[in-house]
């Protein structure tokens, strides 16, 4: 067999604490039902701006209805946009 040429490594001396405080959360679920409650928002009969909804967000709750969406965001009534992956729940009143 032939000799392959060395790979450098390089030498490691400090403690190395990467990722010690980073966690995952799986939450394609919780995805999966906001996109539902959208589908069924905007697939309803009538506007989607009639319909009041409660949307809960990592950072706020917002008390409002949705104007339109786009692939990641969501545009409410009163001028906000919302990312769809911040969004933990979506109420309809």
């Amino acid at each position: 067999m032939k000799k392959l040429p060395k790979i450098y490594q390089n030498n490691i001396n400090k403690n190395i604490n990467n990722n010690k405080r980073i966690t995952y959360v799986n939450n394609k679920d919780n995805i999966f039902s906001v996109k539902n409650t959208l589908d069924k928002i905007f697939t309803g009969v009538g506007y989607s701006y009639n319909i009041p909804v409660i949307i809960e967000t990592n950072d706020k709750v917002y008390d409002t209805s949705i104007v339109t969406r786009t692939k990641r965001n969501i545009f409410t009534l009163d001028n906000d946009v919302i990312k769809i992956e911040d969004i933990n729940n979506i109420i309809i009143k």
